[in-house]
């Protein structure tokens, strides 16, 4: 498996990714703009900034022009609001089972 050829992992991880992934499209589709949904889940603005440095350090280290920034930007404040809400939900389950475990 390359970067570049990857195969479908075959983890609950990948299918809770998969699922974040489509909640956030449809939410889109519905109407939602970016930053509606993106402020839902973290500050927009500390988000933004960070994805637009972020963006711009990848452009200085590949040699990328700085026009393609804001695309490496939304590609990483997508990112960013995928990953915080993995986190809390991973923690969500993390504390349901430790409540059932104490319950046993």
């Amino acid at each position: 498996m390359s970067f570049f050829e990857p195969q479908r992992p075959e983890n609950p991880d990948y299918e809770q990714l998969q699922r974040i992934v489509k909640d956030f499209d449809r939410a889109r589709k519905e109407g939602r703009t970016v930053p509606e949904i993106v402020g839902s889940v973290v500050d927009l603005y500390s988000a933004q900034y960070l994805a637009e440095q972020r963006a711009q350090l990848v452009c200085a280290q590949l040699g990328i022009h700085s026009r393609m920034a804001p695309y490496l930007a939304a590609t990483f404040l997508n990112a960013f609001t995928i990953g915080v809400i993995f986190e809390r939900e991973r923690s969500r389950e993390r504390e349901w089972e430790r409540a059932r475990d104490r319950d046993r």
